[in-house]
């Protein structure tokens, strides 16, 4: 199942129906997550004829959660410190019994084990000494074994319990045998009653089962019967002696076929016994960290369990720094990547020249090298070989359909022939053959650099482990003589090109015009040895990486043909727009073939382009829909890091999930940490019922009526900016997003607290470079923002906040301070500071009716981020597309001066509604550029999605790709041009309502939409009134997207020529 990549698969146990998870995320919600939901195991209980299997293992439901609260106190770690003696002087007579019986012949350790274990069970849990070491058949031990050792009668009986729990209650079936419970019960019934008759009282399990069935408050049902108290008795026993004596024995197995690990394992052990005058105690166990990794099998899993950001183990002699922690990691790769230059390879360049190659230098020297050869893999190479590639792809075609004739077909070999061959051409310019001959000596030497002997294996390591030593011996890291090939085959070919006069477009003519560069004073040349230490790891790394990406894509394709037949649709739709030919730019645009290539990646999941600022998150998204999109599915799945997202693609479901069915989906996928971060419990981010309170409390915010209150600060502000424009276009182009987002600054920051901000006057303003700072992160930033998004609780835990805190903090004084100023002094203002003070809660009110002040500070400063960045990424991409689009300009100019007109030259509230291409500008604005390009939304209760078997749980996320939808050619023909028509009513009423989303819809539309348009149409029709705009050289061409911007951001300025126009 997990080999053909589903999520989870059935099967049948006798005659029961399993389901079974495959997926981890999805096991871990079965385990954790939606744990209400599967709370009991499938374990026979039968307390009536059988008490002892009423066990806390066995319970279900309300029974299994009383039991459990009943026995938590029992292994705290202060108990687990009260039984520690009891091991350890049980530990001293298992070296006893070692000693007396190894010398008899080998050791069952199995047995010796269960002894051991035995002993320690029955003394922590019932303080009896059973002395199974010093007597194997003493009754505990027999009894014990018992348990397991069932005849093939009880074996079916067992099955039979599982299958049909009430048929064999009915039959009075037991699950255990009836003498080895027998036994335990007894045992436990005559251990109570001899502790309860002389009150004596022991540090162990039993006497802690004892007391809680004597406490007094059995009202409140604290307390135990003496059948659960044997129960209980009997699963710690067989947990206990059964599990231990497991995991020594097969510890103790591993280590006698390891001898290394068991050597390194016992020098812990005795430097953390020297350190504790010869003694084991319960701390020191704590400090043997390679114990624990022994134990645990597993490195990393081990590790990363104990919530460690870096670990260390041992290559050989050599200790290894192990960092676990992804953050660390991209320092350890990027942020400070100037301490960890190089790699860890063995270089021996004296007696393997062909060792020095640049996956293998450091230093200076890989520097210099990497240099030198940055230019040898640009696009503009890469397309001078494509024909090449192409030419051998035919001949790979040719190939298949002659051998899949013989039968079947090693595909792992067809894949390394044609790579070999494609490597062999654009690197060395010789055609290798390996198709036609498949024991071509090019793919020969090619397989032995790779299938190399025990002895060769054993070299390998200790020249990772001792370079020094090894370069002393002159030891080679690659086999003599298929390294000896390379060079030869390099040296013929180099010498054949110069001696002739031959030039090729590959790789090896690249390095060969290197080695001549004529400057060699600024160290741009290489030698020869370094120009075939380059082919070879060319070759070797192109031919094996692509042969393995190849078949192991090929074999998952084979076992899911659905995903095989539609990646066969998208080539072949391909190969009809080009003649039946694959082109350079064709593969570009095969996008699921691309998916299929960079299938979810660990730990990145479908968005590693935008983890290496490749793309924008969005663009990365609206790719995944696209490709989606056209397999004519209604919904589609993806992993955001480890988290898995649902990603509706049918207009109607997405209509269902944000409207019809809201009830099911009315949170945002956002961080909230009030506690730390205040400010981060704003409308936008809040869920469930605060959500819905505050969202009531806030809606008279922006009504029509608050609107026209504000628009006179607009119109104030908008006069500003004329006025700041005519004195910066004389000066030279004008950055578009910069004065956009200083007036949008100056306009919320007056209309949300009252306060001047001045940006259009000082642009290094406090309010401007705050509100700047809350959205250039670093990218540390932004991974602490997927990663609070990806896994909020251990963020909270961590006091991570969601912005940065200088910022936030700002904003809060500055909220906290304007709110005392107007109450302190019984001013007022027309703006959304007012109206939130308005609804602040009294003093002694406790009631939901108000606001208190951390709500308060809150949504004013989610007005001031929203209205700011939004409306002036609104207002600077509009005016990009008009100065590209000067008939457009011009077209909207006519309307707002035909407007003007008809109201004394002055823009009137009443006057923006009299504007609908405006309107349409505004909107196809939106369209290109929707400064929230994914909507975001979590399920709040199971949904089944309408038409499919398909279940969201509660929990599950949803993401919409608004701009995919935006650019979906079946609803925007020519997605790219900008054509404000496509908003007329007409064409409007033509589409879907749910193709433009720029402000969300349904009940989490954005509150704040109203608010939004009017100052960008101020804002803009301003402008357009006054000045004449162009695209000025500075603005790059075509527009780049920033990566690191979750938001629609510009990569660098909008840089416009500005003309005065008197009106």
């Amino acid at each position: 199942m997990k080999a053909r990549k589903v999520q989870h698969a059935g099967c049948f146990f006798v005659a029961s129906p399993i389901y079974v998870p495959i997926d981890l995320d999805l096991i871990k919600r079965i385990m954790t997550a939606d744990f209400t939901h599967f709370t009991d195991h499938r374990i026979y209980v039968n307390d009536e004829d059988d008490p002892l299997s009423a066990h806390l293992f066995a319970l279900s439901g309300r029974r299994w959660r009383d039991l459990r609260v009943k026995l938590t106190p029992t292994y705290t770690s202060g108990r687990m410190k009260l039984m520690f003696p009891v091991m350890v002087a049980i530990s001293h007579e298992l070296i006893a019994t070692l000693k007396e019986e190894h010398q008899k012949g080998p050791v069952d350790i199995t047995n010796i084990c269960t002894r051991f274990s035995t002993d320690i069970v029955g003394n922590c849990t019932l303080g009896i000494d059973c002395n199974s070491l010093k007597d194997p058949y003493s009754e505990f031990c027999v009894k014990g074994k018992r348990l397991f050792n069932v005849t093939r009668l009880e074996i079916v009986v067992i099955f039979l319990c599982l299958s049909f729990p009430k048929a064999m209650k009915f039959l009075r079936s037991r699950f255990l045998p009836k003498e080895a419970t027998d036994f335990f019960w007894k045992v436990t019934k005559d251990a109570t009653n001899y502790r309860e008759n002389t009150k004596v009282r022991r540090d162990d399990v039993l006497q802690l089962l004892i007391d809680l069935m004597h406490k007094e408050d059995e009202e409140n049902g604290t307390s135990l019967t003496f059948n659960e108290l044997a129960a209980q008795v009997l699963i710690f026993f067989v947990a206990g002696f059964a599990t231990s004596s497991i995991l020594m024995y097969f510890a103790l197995f591993e280590l006698s076929l390891n001898e290394d690990i068991q050597d390194q394992l016992r020098r812990e052990t005795h430097e953390v016994l020297r350190d504790n005058n010869g003694e084991i105690t319960y701390e020191s166990l704590r400090r043997m960290n390679y114990l624990d990794m022994i134990i645990n099998a597993e490195f990393y899993s081990t590790m990363k369990a104990r919530n460690v950001q870096h670990a260390g183990c041992f290559f050989v002699a050599s200790p290894i720094y192990v960092p676990i922690d992804l953050d660390l990691i991209k320092r350890i790769m990027t942020t400070d990547f100037t301490y960890f230059t190089d790699h860890r390879i063995y270089v021996n360049d004296e007696d393997d020249p062909l060792s020095a190659h640049l996956f293998a230098l450091s230093g200076q020297r890989w520097r210099d090298l990497r240099v030198k050869l940055a230019p040898t893999y640009t696009s503009g190479r890469m397309k001078s070989m494509f024909p090449v590639m192409v030419a051998i792809s035919h001949e790979l075609i040719a190939t298949l359909k002659e051998e899949h004739q013989k039968g079947p077909v090693d595909i792992t070999d067809i894949c390394t022939r044609f790579s070999t061959d494609i490597v062999g051409n654009c690197t060395l310019g010789v055609d290798c053959n390996s198709l036609k001959y498949g024991n071509s000596e090019f793919c020969v030497k090619g397989k032995r650099l790779f299938t190399v002997t025990r002895f060769e294996i054993v070299v390998i390591f200790l020249c990772l482990s001792f370079p020094k030593a090894m370069k002393f011996l002159g030891s080679r890291f690659l086999p003599k003589d298929a390294t000896d090939f390379f060079w030869k085959i390099t040296k013929d070919a180099t010498d054949y090109r110069e001696n002739n006069k031959v030039r090729r477009d590959d790789v090896l003519q690249l390095l060969i015009d290197l080695m001549h560069k004529e400057d060699v004073a600024n160290g741009t040349t290489i030698t020869f040895n370094e120009l075939a230490a380059q082919v070879l790891i060319f070759f070797v790394a192109g031919f094996a990486t692509s042969s393995i990406l190849m078949y192991f894509a090929l074999f998952e394709l084979s076992l899911n043909e659905d995903i095989q037949d539609q990646l066969r649709r998208e080539v072949q739709d391909d190969l009809r727009n080009n003649n039946g030919e694959i082109t350079y730019e064709s593969l570009h645009r095969m996008k699921y073939l691309d998916m299929i290539i960079n299938e979810p990646t660990i730990p990145f999941g479908n968005f590693k382009d935008n983890f290496a600022l490749k793309s924008t998150f969005g663009d990365c998204f609206a790719d995944f829909y696209s490709t989606v999109k056209e397999r004519q599915v209604q919904y589609a799945g993806c992993f955001l890091l480890t988290a898995p997202i649902f990603v509706p693609i049918d207009l109607d479901l997405i209509k269902r999930v944000m409207t019809t069915d809201f009830a099911y989906f009315t949170d945002h996928r956002t961080y909230v940490n009030e506690k730390d971060d205040p400010l981060s419990a704003h409308i936008f981010a809040l869920g469930g019922q605060r959500w819905r309170d505050l969202r009531v409390k806030l809606t008279p915010t922006f009504t029509s009526g608050k609107m026209k209150l504000m628009f006179p600060i607009m119109i104030k502000i908008s006069l500003e900016l004329i006025a700041t424009l005519n004195d910066e276009y004389p000066k030279g182009p004008v950055d578009a997003k910069d004065v956009s987002a200083r007036f949008t600054t100056d306009v919320i920051g007056n209309c949300a607290f009252g306060i001047e901000c001045n940006s259009l006057k000082n642009p290094n303003t406090e309010f401007r470079v705050k509100g700047k700072r809350l959205l250039n992160l670093s990218r540390f930033e932004n991974m602490l923002l997927f990663l609070s998004m990806t896994f909020p609780n251990v963020m909270r835990f961590l006091k991570t906040p969601f912005f940065p805190k200088e910022a936030t903090q700002f904003f809060w004084d500055v909220a906290k301070d304007s709110t005392h100023y107007r109450q302190k002094n019984g001013i007022r203002r027309n703006d959304a500071l007012q109206m939130l003070i308005d609804m602040l809660r009294k003093d002694g009110d406790k009631s939901d009716s108000g606001l208190t002040f951390n709500e308060l500070a809150a949504q004013v400063f989610v007005f001031f981020v929203a209205g700011f960045e939004t409306s002036s990424t609104l207002m600077s991409f509009a005016l990009f597309e008009l100065a590209v689009n000067e008939d457009i300009q011009n077209q909207l100019r006519v309307e707002i001066n035909e407007i003007l007109r008809n109201n004394n030259h002055e823009i009137t509230y009443d006057s923006l509604s009299q504007m609908p291409f405006l309107d349409m500008v505004l909107n196809e604005t939106l369209r290109k550029y929707p400064p929230l390009p994914v909507l975001t939304r979590v399920c709040t209760k199971d949904y089944q999605v309408p038409n499919s078997n398909v279940i969201l749980r509660k929990g599950d996320e949803l993401f919409i790709s608004m701009k995919g939808i935006h650019y979906d050619p079946e609803y925007y023909p020519d997605p790219e041009k900008f054509d404000p028509l496509r908003f007329s009513e007409e064409n409007k009423s033509q589409r879907h309502q749910f193709t433009f989303l720029p402000f969300g819809e349904g009940p989490r539309i954005c509150i704040g939409t109203r608010f939004g348009l009017m100052q960008a149409k101020v804002g803009l029709s301003s402008l357009i009134a006054n000045f004449k705009f162009k695209l000025n050289p500075r603005t790059e061409m075509p527009l780049k997207l920033d990566p690191r911007n979750f938001l629609t951001t510009a990569l660098g300025g909008l840089w416009m020529d500005i003309e005065r126009i008197n009106c």
